[in-house]
């Protein structure tokens, strides 16, 4: 999703994954194998992302036009408490 939504690079997932790695991910689980079994058995989190991006629609460039202009003519404004509510919606998830 991050490459169709704003072109984001494979570094930017390289460092989303090394910060992941230095705190405990929800999407491994803890057991007492080794690390090494675990990556085998879980999917990292390019895979999971990629994934999820795959499964998702495409961009909708129309929309993406339609609110270009609305920002460049200063009409589109951010209600940053509904951002901020999507985001914990979505970590929750």
């Amino acid at each position: 999703m991050l490459n169709k939504v704003d072109g984001a690079s494979s570094n930017v997932i390289r460092r989303i994954e090394s910060r992941s790695s230095e705190s405990p991910s929800p999407f491994k689980a803890e057991t007492s194998t080794s690390s090494n079994a675990n990556k085998d058995v879980l999917p990292t989190l390019t895979e999971r992302a990629q994934s999820l991006a795959k499964a998702s629609p495409d961009v909708d460039m129309s929309r993406v036009r339609d609110i270009k202009d609305a920002i460049s003519r200063g009409e589109f404004t951010i209600d940053a408490k509904a951002v901020a509510r999507a985001f914990i919606a979505m970590e929750s998830a």
